[in-house]
């Protein structure tokens, strides 16, 4: 076991406290990302409601990278790599666990591997149904495919409703069980 000194502990512990500061401001922005969704819909601004709300997916998944950073499931150069990743960020709150372990009793069961996978697939297809509600596309004939025309409220409506449910799960399961990340949610 190493022996870490006394400097290197403060360290290791101030680094945990800067980890849970960024998770933090990570799922407050998002947050409001939703919440300004919600005013743009109100002003029926479809498009760009439907985009901050995919924003505010996209910045749960980024806390969710901080937590798991935060909790030794990721490396740094992982963190920072998917940090920035737009997919992997859209995709990062569906990411799959997998435990496996021995079961002692009906009750306990040692966790011996602890695993994620992220459907980089899916983080692409959601980042991608942002193009339409920001940029303006042409047809055949180069006439103007506006976003107001390819979003519509439905479409901005869902898009609300689904960053909205990502988020409070992801805040609800932090409340819960008093962690964060996937590591903080199964213990």
């Amino acid at each position: 076991m190493d022996k870490m000194s006394k400097e290197e502990r403060k360290a290791a512990f101030a680094r945990k406290m800067k980890l849970l500061d960024l998770y933090g401001a990570c799922m407050n922005n998002a947050g409001k990302f939703i919440e300004e969704a919600k005013i743009l819909l109100q002003h029926k601004a479809f498009p760009r409601a439907a985009f901050l709300a995919y924003c505010g997916i996209e910045e749960t998944g980024k806390a969710q990278l901080v937590a798991d950073f935060y909790n030794g499931d990721l490396s740094e150069k992982e963190f920072k790599s998917a940090y920035y990743s737009h997919p992997i960020k859209a995709a990062y709150t569906g990411r799959v666990v997998q435990l496996s372990g021995t079961q002692i009793s009906n009750e306990i069961t040692i966790i011996e591997k602890f695993s994620m996978q992220v459907d980089k697939k899916r983080g692409k297809s959601l980042m991608e149904s942002r193009e339409p509600a920001l940029y303006v596309e042409f047809d055949s004939n180069f006439s103007s495919i506006l976003p107001e025309t390819r979003v519509n409220q439905e479409a901005a409506e869902a898009m609300i409703a689904k960053a909205y449910k990502v988020w409070r799960h992801i805040l609800e399961m932090d409340a819960l069980t008093e962690g964060i990340g996937a590591r903080g949610h199964f213990k």
